[in-house]
């Protein structure tokens, strides 16, 4: 009786520090995606949104967890290629795509979330702003074609292309 109730006691010694270890890692995970440049859904086989983190929720006008048990069917209803991603990511597939949200553009990753029997139990959305990466490449295309024109308006297209190509 009194190995029992000692094996007891450790037992339930063992249970409160596995619990406040798990209270303490969630904590972290909590902090580190509210703080992550991104937006995070995960969503049931129903499409119903489970979690929604991540620092770029405000850019769409949504507070952390606001969007817990919102519909994502309903949510891009506007969206056919978001609808497909959202299916495709429910039959196992991983979809990436573009989308705009606001004035802001995303990356979006859709993918299947599986549990411990490889079964699909939902699917994770990354959001990425690319917004800023866009912008950033358009300036650069467009100072490559002035300079591209300028090139061609000092030097006659033949050596201009060669510069180009070989860059003497």
């Amino acid at each position: 009786s009194f190995n029992l109730k000692k094996s007891y006691e450790e037992l339930e010694e063992k249970v409160i520090e596995r619990t406040a270890d798990l209270v303490k890692s969630q904590a972290t995970l909590t902090t580190v995606l509210s703080n992550a440049p991104l937006i995070l859904f995960s969503a049931d086989t129903n499409g119903i949104i489970t979690l929604s983190e991540g620092q770029s929720l405000s850019l769409i006008g949504i507070k952390s967890g606001q969007a817990v048990g919102v519909s994502m069917y309903e949510m891009y209803e506007d969206n056919p290629e978001v609808l497909n991603a959202i299916k495709s990511a429910l039959n196992g597939e991983i979809k990436i795509l573009k989308i705009q949200l606001e004035q802001f553009t995303f990356e979006v990753n859709c993918s299947p979330l599986y549990n411990i029997n490889n079964k699909i139990i939902g699917l994770i959305s990354l959001y990425f702003d690319v917004t800023e990466n866009l912008k950033a490449q358009e300036i650069i295309r467009s100072e490559k074609e002035k300079s591209d024109r300028l090139l061609l308006n000092i030097l006659p297209e033949k050596i201009a292309n060669e510069l180009k190509e070989n860059g003497f």
